[in-house]
């Protein structure tokens, strides 16, 4: 049973709605971590930071998880959501242009 009504991969499309001014601003990941902390308090770090590896199309890690894979189309589609700048920086994925996702 979830801990709460949204699925995490939705409560950070939030989190990037609610901090994000434009396409390519950038966020780090203690800060989505703090954000869970004040608002979601009962998500674990490492829940974070797996939906973190695999929203990213360019992370290595992504290869991991199953979401991106999936047959569903609209799914697998929601996975390819940010974009990895640095180890621990992230933006939104640019369709336009960003590699396409691995």
């Amino acid at each position: 049973m979830p801990t709460y009504e949204k699925p995490t991969a939705e409560l950070i499309k939030e989190f990037c709605g609610e901090t994000l001014k434009d396409k390519k601003a950038c966020f780090k990941r203690e800060e989505i971590i703090a954000w869970f902390a004040e608002k979601y308090p009962k998500t674990k770090k490492g829940t974070i930071n797996t939906h973190l590896h695999s929203l990213a199309t360019n992370d290595p890690n992504r290869k991991h998880y199953a979401r991106h894979k999936t047959k569903n189309e609209s799914v697998r589609e929601s996975a390819n959501f940010l974009f990895r700048i640095a180890q621990d920086s992230f933006r939104l994925y640019d369709v336009e242009t960003d590699p396409l996702p691995l």
